[in-house]
């Protein structure tokens, strides 16, 4: 059996294709997991999990519905991951996941598949997607006939970068990158639902006609590239509005400034504030801290400049070589010789 888990497509493809090669019979993860379903499934002793690239590894979600279902008769797994350049160091956690449900570890395989991640990457243009998706057929076709005969997948080498990706940046990447707060429509929005139905978590609600997200994401994207009217859109929403906020107010009118100050904080607005020193000062003015005291003054001091201090201390060092090369031995005589004359006993005191 093929299972897969798809928001985009991309897997939706691979896992096609494999099923369709082998004769297997084909199951949606995303179906099952919107509905909390997680009954056994009945399978034959080698089973295909086919599933995007979530931070170089497999999705939480996809782990979690495996960790949670029974896959009765199953004995070998393969996992099949499709990505836009790397799956990191995705097989080892692949590994213990197969080992947690009983099963035969045999391998994980990457497919470079056309970017799909619009949140933080751009996805290429039809042309190139379609040259892409070209290119991934014959390591598809590998894939497929290494199932067939029953053998492990290549192993991948992984470096120290695939081990931080899969291991550290894997578990930033879903509290820090993992929001559906950006996720806005434009006006051509229909409110047919589509993205309410395709979201594996449920968690796209309609409210006046319109889609509304809620906190439990896990950007599969499947609402954005689905939407039959492309009217969803990731963080676009702020294009052209105010995004930084110069107050030049006097402070006596701060009943008026500290509910800008809020709503700035409020809506992502960075503030800043203006002194007003025009009316007396017109030249150039330099910003200092006193303590934790802001104050302006009217000249910075040479040192302050990073080249002076650098200028300084190679004059400082030249200026020193020179005098011990050159005038300090005299010195060094005139003085020994002084010592010598007024002192009795040698130059140099000497204790035992």
């Amino acid at each position: 059996m093929v299972v897969y888990f798809s928001g985009t497509g991309n897997s939706k493809y691979i896992a096609e294709r494999i099923a369709g090669s082998l004769q297997e019979k084909l199951l949606c993860m995303n179906e099952r997991i919107k509905s909390g379903d997680t009954g056994s499934v009945k399978t034959r002793e080698n089973l295909v999990v086919v599933v995007p690239t979530y931070a170089w590894r497999i999705p939480r979600v996809v782990s979690d519905w495996i960790g949670q279902t029974e896959f009765v008769g199953a004995k070998n797994v393969w996992y099949v991951m499709s990505c836009g350049s790397g799956i990191g160091n995705a097989d080892i956690y692949n590994r213990k996941l197969s080992e947690k449900k009983g099963l035969k570890h045999m391998g994980t395989a990457q497919i470079i598949m056309p970017e799909n991640y619009i949140a933080m990457f751009n996805a290429p243009d039809v042309e190139k997607a379609k040259k892409i998706v070209v290119a991934a057929g014959p390591d598809i076709a590998k894939v497929v006939l290494a199932i067939r005969h029953g053998e492990h997948l290549p192993e991948r080498k992984c470096g120290l970068g695939g081990r931080m990706e899969s291991g550290l940046v894997n578990s930033v990447f879903y509290p820090v990158f993992v929001k559906a707060k950006a996720f806005h429509t434009d006006q051509t929005c229909t409110g047919c639902g589509k993205c309410v139905k395709v979201c594996p978590l449920n968690n796209v609600t309609m409210k006046d006609k319109k889609p509304v997200w809620g906190s439990h994401c896990t950007h599969c994207m499947a609402c954005i590239c689905r939407c039959p009217k492309e009217a969803i859109e990731y963080l676009e929403q702020n294009a052209g509005k105010i995004a930084q906020l110069y107050c030049s107010l006097p402070s006596v009118r701060s009943a008026e400034i500290v509910p800008i100050i809020n709503y700035c904080e409020n809506h992502l607005v960075r503030f800043f504030s203006v002194p007003n020193v025009r009316n007396y000062l017109k030249r150039r003015m330099y910003f200092e801290l006193l303590g934790n005291v802001p104050v302006l003054s009217i000249r910075r001091e040479p040192l302050e400049l990073r080249e002076n201090r650098v200028l300084k201390r190679i004059f400082d060092i030249i200026s020193s070589l020179i005098f011990l090369c050159t005038i300090f031995p005299f010195v060094y005589i005139i003085i020994g010789i002084a010592i010598k004359i007024s002192s009795p006993g040698p130059i140099f005191f000497k204790q035992k």
